[in-house]
C-alpha cells in the first residue's frame, strides 16, 4: 500500500513528507517515534528486497520515487491496458477509505483473492486446484481468503450443479462468486442458493 500512495500522476515522486504523515496514512502511529521506524523498514524494504522505489532526499527529508512493479528498476510508466504488458485493474477508494478500513482489517489470503476476484466478471467459478498454476497461491489460502469475504459481506456464493455420470458422485457443486459493492457490480445481497443443472 504504502509504495501505491506514493503518487498517481506524473512525476512519479513523493513530496518530502515526515514520516509521521505516512505512518498516520498506514495506521501505524506508535506512541514512542510516531511510527517512524516502521515507516523507515517499510521503504528499505521496498528499495532493496523488491526493488520498486529509489529513495533521495529533498532537505533533510526523505522522499521516494515508484519504480516498475515487475522488480526490473525501471522507471515507472502509467499502464495503458492496451496489451498484455500494461494490462491494470482499480480498486476503488473504499478499500482504504470505507469506515471498516479494508486494508488493515482484512487478512492476507483475503487481500489476495479480493484483488483476484477483482479481475473476474461476476459469477466466476475459481477451480481451487487451479488456484496455484494461476495464481501462484495456495489452494488452501484461496479457500480460507474466500471464506473470509463471505464472512465480513464482501463476496456472494451461489451453487449450481453439475453431471458427472463417471464420477462416484453423478452430481458435482459448483460454486459461483461475485463480489458485492464497492468492489464489484452485483447488488449488495446474499444470493440464495438455488439449484441448477450446468452443462459439463
Amino acid at each position: 500500500m504504502l509504495h501505491r500512495t506514493l503518487v498517481s500522476a506524473e512525476p512519479w515522486t513523493s513530496r518530502p513528507l515526515p514520516s509521521a504523515v505516512w505512518a498516520r496514512m498506514l495506521g501505524v502511529e506508535t506512541d514512542q517515534d510516531g511510527g517512524a521506524a516502521v515507516v523507515s523498514r517499510t521503504w528499505r524494504r521496498l528499495d532493496q528486497k523488491y526493488s520498486l522505489i529509489t529513495r533521495g532526499k529533498i532537505g533533510r527529508k526523505a522522499v521516494f520515487t515508484s519504480l516498475r512493479e515487475d522488480g526490473s528498476r525501471e522507471d515507472y510508466t502509467a499502464p495503458s491496458g492496451r496489451d498484455v504488458d500494461n494490462r491494470y485493474f482499480q480498486l476503488p477508494f473504499d478499500y482504504w477509505t470505507d469506515d471498516q478500513a479494508w486494508y488493515r482489517t482484512l487478512n492476507l489470503a483475503a487481500k489476495a483473492m479480493l484483488l483476484i476476484s477483482s479481475t473476474l466478471k461476476p459469477g466466476f467459478i475459481l477451480p481451487g486446484e487451479r488456484v496455484p498454476e494461476w495464481y501462484g497461491i495456495s489452494e488452501s489460502s484461496a479457500q480460507r481468503g474466500l471464506q473470509e469475504l463471505r464472512g465480513v459481506g464482501l463476496l456472494n456464493r451461489s451453487i449450481s450443479y453439475k453431471p458427472t455420470p463417471l464420477d462416484k458422485i453423478p452430481m458435482t457443486e459448483v460454486h459461483h462468486y461475485t463480489l458485492v459493492p464497492p468492489f464489484g457490480r452485483a447488488e449488495k445481497r446474499r444470493l440464495s442458493v438455488v439449484p441448477k443443472i450446468v452443462g459439463a
